[in-house]
Parts: structure tokens; sequence; C-alpha cells
């Protein structure tokens, strides 16, 4: 694999003549290839002229007909959590580790609470909106100390629905 810088603009011509370079630099072929995986821009996935459309047409050609055309997997799992509208369980979620993140004294007692217990993780983890990726690592830790954190705002006087 390797990054090609792309100087001047980046319409799917550009990236199709690029990507034709890029194999060729590397003795590859349309045949080679068993698909492509796009961010989902304009200039990626054009109907008529987009970068896929491009690299299909090519290997169609060739009789590659293998060739599949993917929407990356990062992509999917934030479209695929905007979609289903999961506000019910993030405003919960984020208002516990507010709670628990936001008062200095609440995050100490938090997290000798769970040394106490001899928990695997040691805190909790904030959730950024502008890190969508941090959304799965966030929910995941929850999950994972859902009973200690229960514990924890029981003894606080602030159950957890």
């Amino acid at each position: 694999a390797c990054l090609v810088p792309l100087k001047d603009t980046t319409k799917s011509a550009d990236l199709y003549k690029a990507v034709k370079e890029t194999l060729a630099r590397f003795s590859l072929t349309i045949r080679n290839l068993s698909g492509i995986v796009t961010d989902g821009a304009p200039a990626m996935v054009g109907k008529k002229e987009g970068l896929t459309t491009l690299m299909e047409e090519d290997a169609k050609q060739i009789s590659n007909v293998c060739f599949m055309k993917y929407h990356c997997i990062i992509h999917q799992e934030n479209m695929c959590a905007r979609i289903l509208k999961m506000e019910n369980v993030m405003n919960v979620v984020i208002k516990t580790i507010n709670f628990i993140r936001s008062r200095g004294l609440n995050h100490r007692q938090f997290q000798e609470f769970l040394t106490t217990l001899e928990s695997t993780y040691g805190d909790i983890l904030y959730f950024t909106a502008v890190r969508w990726l941090s959304r799965g690592k966030m929910l995941k830790r929850f999950y994972d100390l859902r009973d200690e954190i229960k514990s924890f705002m029981e003894l606080k006087g602030k159950p957890v629905p």
C-alpha cells in the first residue's frame, strides 16, 4: 500500500489517474484487484464519472466480474450510529459519565471505587462528538463497567435508569 499526494484538483479523473499510475508503479493491473473501498465522496462514487465507476468499467473490460465496491467500514459505523437514533441511550450514558467525570471529587471517588473492587478498568471514558470513533469505545467501557457504575451511582443517591 502507498499514499499518493494529489497536488491540484481531486476530481474523479485525477483520482483515477493516480490509482492507475500507482498500479503501474507496482506492476499491477485491475485484474489484481478484488475491489475498492471509498469514503463516499462524490468524486469517489459518482454514478457516471466517479472513481469506483471508472475502476468498475476497467474491471468489466477484462472480465473481472468479482470487482467489488465498498463504503469504508468506519464510515458505515458512524452512519449507522446516526441513523439508529440512539439518543435515549446516549443521553443516559453521557449524563451518568458527566456526573462522574465533571466533578473532581466524584471522579476521584469513582476511580478509588474501581480500585477497591479490583476492576479491569481504572476509569470511565468521555464521549466527544467531534471524535465520533470515541462513541463505540465509550459505550463498550460503560457496558463493561455497568455493575460498578450502577453501584457507585446508587451510593451517590443517583440511580441510573
